[in-house]
């Protein structure tokens, strides 16, 4: 045994020496034969090791290596997690030989109409697949040994054997669809947590427990594991909204993206029916397809850039320029906004890319068509409501001496003013003047510049219109569609919300479906259409509780007043300093109320994570039995303005292109994250820093659509589409706001 681990180390110190390399596989191969000892679990740690490092080098896997790992997969003394990472490294290896032959695409292209419009069944295709297959075998293998999706590993596991199982139209031999797979893959953690607080076997909230085990019953297990996903459905079906998809997007371990859209089907007149659609969208060919490579290297690591950009820019890491902003030198100051419109084109130059790649191909398309299609007319009109009049009330609320690019300019631009815009700007002007895409199709420069005039004039005169009929607020429908976004490790930090295809549409993220069906059963609503409800009279807040946001402190406080004057509601709120530990617990244990925060971060500072999840998270353990409310006490929705206040990290991640490479262990976490595990409904927050002055500016926005004179209300997630418009810089502020939760929305009183 000394003699093994003397050669491995010396076979990885040289890892380009042929000769050593033989010898030492050669040396593990025969050991592993012979050894019957308690050494065996070392002696498969240590070749394990040398394989996995001659992988890493690109080396090939040779007969030996291959030898290696079987003799583990087959042997009892190996450790199990030494044998599911051999099955795993198999598997593997006949996955790539299958997608370099074309198995791989034929699998996926032959199902769906990705590659050329017809649909196929698997009788049709013309070549078998027998590597892919060999593949599914020891992925599924290994996905029987390992345990939740809460490791890297089995994520890992999981998403390429959903590759390897192919489109939902095709199952798995043992009852496995890609679909599932991939929703197991993702929000392992969250369940957990939850499933931690529901001990007590027989209780009310024994289905409860159920529901968030399903996803991570042992898939070895076929029986525990089918009957927890059908009570899950069938729960589900009774519960959840047809209008409502589960969107669950990942990257596999070869480069792929695997997106699995989850719904709820009229399945018989008196049952609904759950059924997963998956479609796989492949690497460019050009690119190399290892360890995800594409998407850090388009997506990810181009983020992240204009991330740290940002950061760096609003930190004030050059006092002097500092400075110079703030005693209103013109010339730093406009190369000041210069930068920040120019992050903010960029950002919406790479959702742009996203889009085009991930969600326009007509597969995913068809996944979520009735989304776009939905009342498309009044979600056009909802997308831009009276962000004219907020922005005038935004800029009296706090006396702003800058002209806004929003409209509702007290002036019309000219036209040596507009043609300092990029083509771009513009036609994102007129998008949110109300201009359609099919107006400006074909259109050069000058003519965009001479429709932006016409429409902003228009506005203008029905403005001064409304005016001389008073001050009311339109009336909003509350359309009861909804997309939920579930995202992997690595995906969770985009802004899908602001691509076109969801910008302006009710868009929710939740770390797991488990996490609706739950709040849903919690909340009782009263039919299947309609969304839960929360009451506006049981609201409280806390503004700037560090006292250093003064213009955020005077014009929220203006608002919040205003509106609770107008409805007559005696909201308790605490402005300026840190509120006491009773009044945060209060606010959130308050069934259906709604908590607001405007300051930084999260409020952490006052009440942190720890608090989250020890004082809301658990209720007292009784001997009686114990219902959901006993378990969640945090009962209030919440609304948290701080900068990063919804950014979900890892603990140990390295962001960028070394977060693939370099492997994301541990699944992301954050406030908005403890908050849902606690029992909130809804949290809002922000994924990334964002300047004050402009989330103010969404902020009254936000809550001039939530409480609209008390009329009809839409749901939270709808107004926060709504105000990104309100932002000047639409995509690198205006894109931070996203939805946690569900969408509930305000009760008429």
């Amino acid at each position: 045994m000394a003699k093994s681990s003397i050669v491995s180390e010396e076979i990885l110190s040289i890892p380009n020496n042929r000769y050593e390399t033989t010898k030492a596989l050669e040396f593990y191969t025969n050991a592993l034969k012979d050894c019957t000892s308690s050494f065996f679990a070392t002696l498969c740690r240590s070749s394990l090791i040398l394989v996995k490092e001659l992988l890493r080098s690109k080396a090939t896997c040779n007969s030996e290596s291959i030898q290696i790992l079987e003799h583990i997969t087959c042997s009892n003394l190996a450790p199990s997690d030494c044998r599911a990472e051999s099955f795993y490294i198999l598997g593997m290896y006949y996955l790539e030989k299958g997608r370099d032959c074309g198995e791989l695409r034929e699998l996926w292209t032959g199902h769906s109409s990705f590659s050329d419009g017809i649909e196929r069944t698997r009788s049709d295709r013309t070549s078998p697949t027998p590597t892919l297959d060999k593949a599914k075998d020891l992925l599924f293998q290994a996905a029987s040994i390992s345990g939740p999706a809460s490791s890297l590993k089995s994520r890992n596991i999981l998403r390429s054997l959903a590759l390897t199982v192919g489109p939902d139209k095709s199952i798995h031999e043992n009852g496995i669809s890609a679909g599932e797979l991939i929703h197991s893959s993702i929000g392992s953690t969250a369940r957990q947590m939850v499933s931690r607080n529901f001990a007590t076997p027989r209780n009310k909230s024994h289905d409860t427990k159920s529901i968030f085990d399903a996803y991570d019953c042992p898939i070895s297990d076929r029986t525990l594991r089918q009957r927890n996903l059908s009570k899950m459905y069938q729960i589900g079906c009774n519960v959840l909204p047809i209008s409502w998809d589960f969107v669950a997007m990942a990257i596999c371990p070869t480069g792929e993206v695997l997106i699995s859209v989850l719904k709820v089907t009229k399945h018989s007149k008196d049952r609904n029916k759950m059924h997963y659609e998956t479609v796989c969208i492949f690497p460019d060919k050009s690119l190399p397809y290892h360890e995800g490579t594409r998407i850090a290297e388009t997506l990810l690591q181009p983020f992240d850039d204009i991330m740290e950009r940002s950061k760096r820019q609003l930190s004030g890491i050059d006092l002097e320029i500092a400075n110079d902003i703030f005693n209103k030198k013109k010339e730093t100051k406009q190369a000041w906004w210069d930068e920040r419109h120019e992050l903010d084109e960029e950002l919406l130059h790479l959702l742009e890319h996203i889009d085009a790649t991930y969600f326009k191909p007509s597969c995913v398309q068809d996944l979520i068509s009735h989304v776009n299609t939905t009342n498309n007319k009044e979600e056009e009109e909802d997308c831009t409501f009276c962000c004219s009049d907020l922005s005038a009330r935004f800029e009296e609320a706090c006396m702003v001496d800058e002209r806004d690019s929003v409209a509702g300019d007290k002036c019309i631009p000219d036209k040596d003013e507009l043609q300092k815009l990029t083509v771009a700007k513009l036609k994102e002007r007129l998008i949110i003047e109300g201009v359609s895409t099919k107006e400006m199709r074909s259109l050069r420069k000058a003519a965009l510049i001479d429709l932006l005039q016409a429409q902003l004039s228009r506005k203008k005169t029905q403005k001064q219109n409304s005016m001389n009929k008073g001050p009311d607020l339109p009336e909003f429908n509350t359309s009861s569609s909804c997309t939920f976004l579930i995202l992997d490790e690595n995906l969770v930090r985009l802004p899908f919300e602001g691509i076109e295809t969801f910008r302006g549409k009710t868009v929710c993220r939740i770390p797991s479906l488990p996490f609706a069906i739950t709040r849903l059963c919690r909340m009782n609503p009263l039919h299947s259409d309609s969304f839960p409800q929360i009451d506006p009279s049981q609201t409280n807040y806390v503004i700037d509780p560090e006292s250093n946001l003064a213009a955020t402190q005077k014009c929220i406080s203006t608002v919040l007043s205003s509106i609770s004057e107008r409805n007559d509601w005696n909201w308790a709120g605490v402005i300026g300093e840190n509120p006491p530990k009773e009044f945060m617990e209060k606010s959130l244990k308050e069934k259906n109320s709604l908590y607001l925060y405007f300051g930084h971060g999260a409020g952490e500072r006052f009440f942190s994570r720890t608090d989250v999840e020890h004082v809301l998270g658990s209720g007292e353990r009784k001997d009686k039995e114990l219902d959901l409310d006993d378990i969640h006490q945090c009962r209030s929705s919440m609304i948290l303005m701080g900068c990063s206040s919804g950014d979900l990290v890892s603990v140990n991640s390295d962001r960028g292109v070394r977060s693939l490479v370099n492997q994301m262990h541990y699944e992301p976490e954050g406030a908005a994250l403890s908050y849902l595990c606690a029992g909130a409904p809804c949290v809002v927050g922000n994924l990334w820093d964002v300047t004050d002055r402009d989330i103010d500016r969404f902020s009254v926005s936000l809550l001039e659509g939530i409480f609209q004179n008390n009329k009809t209300h839409m749901n939270i997630a709808k107004c926060v589409a709504s105000s990104r418009n309100a932002c000047k810089l639409k995509y690198i502020v205006g894109a931070a706001p996203v939805v946690y939760g569900i969408p509930v929305s305000l009760k008429s009183i």
